[in-house]
């Protein structure tokens, strides 16, 4: 195996992906450079100036912006186990700066690495731990890893106490039928409401009058891919959840369901988007075929 590395050449590649037509072909060349570790190493070291360049008031370079984005992404393809520790330093970098992209870039890169992940980010989440908003980030990427660890676990049991339709959806990423039963009693509870008022959460803008709507179309794709054992991408994913619409929802009759211990489900007050609501972009693609695909 090549031991140099050409600089100027990785410099020129480096530039390339931060040019949208010459990407992905540079970033073929990239994950073939002889030299890996070299080449994670100025990988690595681009993100580190792009997070000197969101720290201070000096001009913005877009193309180091998207540059860095690409490299997350390689990063994360080649399984870069020497980039755990910088991809950490950029969701703590630009979660300040709330650069969206490159946040959810680094997010999905740890989470790509895999199990070598489980570790470093653990600690982050129990520094973190009294951060709500820092914690959510730690669980959004250990349920990610395709790890099973007793500790996520009880990290999602003690997140759904405090914010259950986002833990609903972690529990959907982590993938374990142990949370099954949680998940069903909880869609339960909103499926009730629902009838019981005649609320049909398909119709058009019925979410910005109820936010049990929210709750209900936040949740129950969950539950069909756990009781499924069925992915998000399947071909087939939609029909089932309109099967599981059909199953439960009516606007005439109440269903008899039981709540348990009779209490309404917390609903998160922000209304964000949801996986089949229209792309804020504008493409007039759902949210989960566009801008929520990755």
């Amino acid at each position: 195996m090549t031991t140099n590395i050409d600089i100027s050449e990785l410099e020129k590649l480096f530039r390339a992906i931060s040019v949208k037509k010459a990407s992905d072909q540079a970033l073929k060349k990239l994950e073939e450079y002889p030299a890996r570790d070299q080449c994670i190493q100025v990988l690595s070291a681009k993100l580190r100036a792009s997070h000197r360049m969101a720290q201070t008031d000096g001009p913005w370079d877009s193309k180091l912006e998207n540059g860095s984005i690409h490299a997350c992404r390689l990063l994360g393809e080649m399984k870069a186990e020497a980039a755990i520790g910088i991809l950490i330093e950029t969701l703590d970098s630009v979660k300040e700066n709330f650069d969206l992209i490159i946040f959810s870039a680094s997010l999905l890169a740890l989470g790509d690495i895999g199990p070598p992940v489980l570790e470093p980010v653990y600690a982050k989440y129990e520094e973190d731990i009294d951060n709500q908003d820092n914690k959510e980030t730690w669980l959004d990427i250990l349920t990610r890893l395709g790890v099973r660890d007793s500790r996520i676990k009880t990290a999602l049991h003690d997140f759904f106490r405090s914010d259950p339709i986002m833990a609903i959806s972690y529990m959907g990423s982590y993938g374990d039928r142990e949370f099954l039963p949680l998940v069903e009693k909880y869609v339960h509870s909103t499926v009730r409401h629902l009838n019981m008022r005649k609320i049909d959460p398909r119709a058009p803008f019925t979410r910005l009058g109820d936010p049990m709507v929210h709750a209900y179309i936040e949740t129950r794709e969950t539950l069909v891919r756990l009781r499924e054992n069925i992915d998000f991408d399947h071909p087939d994913f939609e029909r089932r959840v309109d099967i599981l619409d059909d199953e439960l929802l009516t606007t005439h009759e109440p269903r008899d369901i039981e709540l348990g211990d009779g209490a309404a489900p917390f609903v998160r007050p922000s209304v964000k988007i949801g996986r089949n609501d229209p792309c804020p972009c504008g493409s007039g693609k759902k949210y989960k075929k566009c801008c929520g695909k990755a």
